[in-house]
């Protein structure tokens, strides 16, 4: 895992942007190594080999997110909004926004604002997943904090 931070480390200061596979195949291997591999919906632990890596989302917990952001911060690697953007995207694509939802308020509790692409995207899987009372406090949320949200995204 250490070797797979550092590759991850040279990435970023060489200023390559690491895309949703390389989170997806770290979140995973980091579940594995730390045998977290059981979704929050049930107690029925996954049989890791057959899980696909960009399946990885529909099982990871909060708490692995955090210890994988955790990691990268050890390595001097400090996660980017850019970062967030897309583990928030994946959470929320695979219906975990209760998931994406922690991220954004540890961010918040962390100092780092959510940005328009992470709140838009919250708002538009609260919408097909019809969590329309979500989706309405996130839009008075954005809407508090001076940011409009992208309505057109929603329809």
């Amino acid at each position: 895992m250490k070797k797979a931070f550092d590759v991850l480390k040279c990435m970023i200061d060489a200023g390559c942007e690491p895309s949703q596979l390389t989170y997806s195949i770290l979140i995973k291997h980091l579940l594995y190594e730390n045998n977290t591999i059981i979704g929050t919906d049930s107690a029925v632990t996954m049989n890791f080999f057959s899980l696909n890596v960009v399946d990885v989302w529909k099982v990871v917990k909060f708490e692995a997110v955090m210890e994988f952001l955790n990691m990268m911060i050890e390595i001097g690697c400090t996660p980017k909004i850019s970062t967030y953007n897309i583990l928030v995207g994946e959470l929320c694509k695979q219906g975990r926004v209760d998931v994406a939802q922690k991220l954004i308020e540890n961010m918040k509790l962390e100092g780092i604002p959510s940005d328009e692409v992470i709140n838009n995207s919250v708002v538009k899987h609260f919408c097909e997943l019809g969590m329309f009372e979500g989706a309405l406090k996130m839009i008075d949320n954005m809407v508090k904090a001076g940011e409009l949200p992208h309505l057109e995204n929603f329809i």
